[in-house]
């Protein structure tokens, strides 16, 4: 087993490696999951439409998924923020020198984060119901 650095921080700095790691991870997630969301949904949907004739209507779902996306992409962008701004503010030695920051930006992370989660959540939800067989 190796001992661990001898300087006061290690923990710290451990710890903050393996928040990025897991807010990367969540960021990958959300994308991975609506991108290929939105492509087995097509992919399924094209399926049924030639074997049945007829369309499923995927409007909602689809666009939940490529909402999801967009969540995604929008919280790398916001990720990124909050790191230069934490740079900013380390390399000017001052915390919060400008109106804006970085505990600014990891919020908008976070709920665009939430936001791609939850439009998975009701894409997937969405998808189910309109194959759903119909009984009447």
């Amino acid at each position: 087993m190796t001992e661990p650095p001898k300087n006061d921080n290690w923990h710290e700095v451990e710890t903050y490696k393996s928040l990025m790691q897991y807010g990367a991870s969540l960021l990958r997630f959300v994308l991975w999951a609506n991108g290929g969301g939105a492509v087995a949904l097509l992919t399924f949907a094209g399926n049924i439409s030639s074997k049945t004739g007829q369309a499923l209507d995927m409007r909602w779902p689809m666009m939940c998924f490529l909402a999801g996306v967009l969540a995604g992409g929008l919280a790398t962008l916001s990720s990124y923020y909050t790191q230069l701004t934490l740079y900013r503010e380390d390399v000017n030695g001052e915390e919060h020198s400008s109106a804006i920051t970085h505990e600014f930006w990891l919020r908008v992370s976070l709920v665009l984060v939430l936001a791609g989660l939850v439009a998975f959540a009701s894409a997937s939800i969405l998808a189910v119901v309109s194959i759903a067989p119909r009984t009447s």
